[in-house]
């Protein structure tokens, strides 16, 4: 046992001193003892896991991380036709939040995702900005959430993240919030542990959309990559990238340029690209590109640091992975978000044998305290160009089968873009109070058997002791955060295998495959002359082969992220966002079953609503159906900007908008996430301050006095 554990920690200790890694996406058969609820199945298949380097403030540490699927061929000819101008600049159409500055901290990460989100509600909201310090914290805060050894909260946010672990936060409703409730860099609000609990599921958008894609391993798809992603950028939506920076070797001061010829396992920061242009030359960086062309792209690093805080990446930059695109939605478009999994899904699995390339089935059951109608599925895809069919069944008879009940319509499509994706219910579908029911969700891609997003833990282990292979959660909390007959998959859709019940322990020749694939993410990309490396490489490889040797290498499964998204029953549906809207713009109000909308304006008698709603000024609209449930959101006409201190958008300045200041302060002081809407609270903090406050208040009621006399 001794041995085990000493090279256990010997492998530890020689990774942390490593480059980060990556991987390509080889496929394994695990094999395990059937239980009584697995004689079905005998059998699954799992991707191979990709093993790269998270930083962290003790210098690293080894971790199974999410694969990022290559966009295919069939998911880029649906963007081949299009055709974009030579050069485009999101700056031109004001469609780009203002630069920023992540200080010494290691939150780039939290910074690209959310200058991503940004765009996507800036006409909305003009003066969006997000807060990335209460993602970069939330993302490691208790332990439904990434394992982290930091001690304080200067360490947390100096560990790092990815695109993943901003999704999956998002995905969760943790966040993201406005900056005025968690200020960057101050620290001051992590004084009160009450406080800092009470936020972690505070959000003033909803996450719609992430969609995650990439070049594949040969860099034969960059093409229909380009193309998606200035179909992005020219529809509003910066896109979220990771490269290798080293000023020192790749960028040109001269051009405010940069190309690394280094592979994507050392990419060690993100930005956002706001733009492109197609005949940037090829000679205008520090290592002369193949092609012309370049990415125009924002930085994290203040309006000092390049060209005001932007630069050039080459097309031919050979680390650029991990593109996201991040899209919200209003706070209020759901009420209820019904999920059993917390955790960043590392890997994905099929629920046939390997070798074929079948459907595979995944449910998640779940219970509601009171009558709700499911109106969404929220679905994270690993694969493009995947088939879905959703079915919500209620009633159930049998937790432990999720097709016990009254089958829903089904709601079919085809997701062509991989990553965290909300889709709506063809028909919502009502769900009594004190009713167990499971949303079944049916799922097959031709470019890959492994459709099925999983939480999961890879662990080396003897009869004594256990090492986890890095990974985004740990063994126990992992199984903490499980129950029986809450998640459960399938090959056929009728016989269910819950999870819960064993975990799965590799066969030889898949512990062989695992090996090979570590012994090549160790070694890709290392340049012959970086002898130190490939000295690191080979140690740390020739003490994962031992451990390979005298242990066993086994997988535990945790949920299958799959999210039912509901609202009360009637809820009527808004066309737009609360916030700004366009002159000559109009709100249209619906119900899928056709039913009678009725609306009033700014608290005024209730009419039919027959036609399309055109809003002048401030707007308050309050719709309903049955007089028992309503729904509300307000509207700024964007002829109208309220002037700093009109907190209720009034037009004026007075004492009712000082009573709106201090009801926000007092709700967030005792807990609560505030009483100010999305679209007033930055013109709320009068003083300019970063919070919303009594002072703010005392600031206007002076407005309001001098103007008085």
């Amino acid at each position: 046992m001794k041995k085990f554990r000493s090279a256990a920690a010997a492998a530890i200790a020689v990774i942390c001193g490593a480059m980060p890694m990556t991987s390509s996406a080889a496929s394994v058969k695990i094999q395990g003892e059937p239980s009584s609820k697995d004689i079905a199945m005998s059998s699954i298949s799992l991707s191979s896991p990709r093993f790269s380097m998270m930083k962290t403030p003790e210098g690293g540490k080894l971790t199974a991380s999410p694969q990022i699927s290559s966009i295919s061929a069939a998911a880029g000819k649906k963007y081949a036709g299009k055709e974009f101008p030579a050069a485009y600049d999101m700056r031109d159409v004001k469609g780009v939040t203002s630069v920023k500055d992540q200080k010494s901290f290691g939150t780039c990460w939290a910074f690209s995702a959310l200058a991503s989100a940004e765009t996507s509600i800036l006409k909305s909201n003009p003066r969006a900005d997000l807060s990335e310090m209460h993602t970069a914290y939330y993302a490691y805060y208790g332990d439904d959430q990434i394992p982290t050894e930091a001690e304080t909260v200067g360490d947390i946010l100096l560990t790092g993240g990815t695109c993943h672990a901003a999704a999956n936060l998002m995905s969760q409703w943790i966040g993201p919030v406005n900056e005025l409730r968690v200020p960057y860099g101050r620290m001051f609000f992590f004084e009160d542990e009450e406080r800092v609990a009470n936020m972690k599921n505070v959000c003033d958008y909803h996450l719609k959309n992430a969609y995650m894609f990439g070049y594949n391993k040969e860099r034969t798809n960059v093409a229909e990559v380009n193309n998606i992603i200035k179909s992005f950028v020219h529809d509003g939506l910066a896109v979220d990238i990771s490269f290798h920076s080293d000023d020192m070797l790749y960028y040109s001061y001269e051009h405010n340029s940069a190309r690394s010829i280094r592979k994507p396992r050392f990419a060690n920061h993100s930005v956002v690209i706001v733009g492109w242009d197609d005949n940037f030359p090829k000679e205008n960086f520090a290592v002369p590109a193949d092609n012309d062309g370049a990415w125009l792209v924002k930085n994290s690093w203040g309006t000092d640091s390049y060209d005001r805080g932007y630069m050039w990446i080459s097309y031919d930059d050979m680390s650029l992975c991990e593109f996201s695109v991040f899209e919200l939605d209003d706070v209020d478009e759901y009420n209820y978000n019904a999920h059993h999994d917390t955790f960043v899904p590392i890997q994905s699995m099929s629920a046939q044998e390997e070798g074929v390339n079948g459907p595979s089935y995944a449910a998640n059951v779940f219970y509601t305290p009171e009558t709700i109608q499911a109106e969404a599925v929220n679905i994270h895809f690993p694969q493009s160009e995947t088939e879905y069919e959703i079915t919500i069944y209620t009633e159930l008879t049998d937790v432990s089968i999720p097709t016990s009940g009254k089958a829903s319509s089904t709601t079919k499509g085809v997701q062509s873009i991989p990553g965290t994706v909300t889709i709506e219910l063809d028909e919502n579908v009502v769900i009594k109070d004190g009713d167990y029911y499971s949303v079944v969700v049916r799922l097959y891609s031709e470019e890959s058997p492994y459709v099925l997003p999983i939480e999961s833990v890879l662990y080396l282990h003897d009869d004594v002791d256990k090492v986890e292979l890095g990974t985004f959660t740990t063994y126990d909390n992992l199984k903490a955060n499980m129950t029986h007959d809450e998640t459960l998959y399938s090959s056929n859709g009728y016989e269910w295998i819950d999870p819960i019940y064993e975990d799965y322990t590799y066969d030889e020749q898949g512990k062989q495959e695992i090996l090979e694939q570590l012994e090549y993410e160790l070694f890709d990309g290392i340049f012959p002359e970086e002898t130190d490396l490939l000295a690191d490489a080979q140690e740390a490889y020739d003490v994962f082969e031992e451990m390979f040797r005298i242990a066993d290498l086994s997988i535990a499964i945790g949920n299958i992220p799959i999210k039912v998204l509901s609202n009360p029953v009637n809820k009527v549906d808004f066309s737009l966002m609360s916030g700004f809207v366009q002159n000559g713009e109009p709100l249209e109000l619906s119900v899928k079953d056709g039913a009678q909308v009725h609306y009033s304006l700014n608290g005024g008698e209730y009419v039919e609503y027959t036609q399309p709603i055109e809003m002048e000024g401030y707007t308050r609209v309050t719709a309903t159906v049955d007089f028992k449930t309503f729904t509300e959101r307000c509207y700024i006409a964007a002829d109208f900007t309220p002037e700093k201190g009109d907190v209720n958008a009034s037009g004026t300045i007075d004492s009712s908008d000082a009573s709106d200041v201090l009801a926000h302060y007092a709700d967030t002081s005792t807990g609560g996430s505030g009483t100010l809407k999305n679209l007033i609270t930055n013109y709320s903090d009068v003083n300019s301050d970063t919070v919303i406050d009594s002072a703010d208040a005392s600031e206007i009621l002076q407005i309001y006095a001098l103007r008085s006399t």
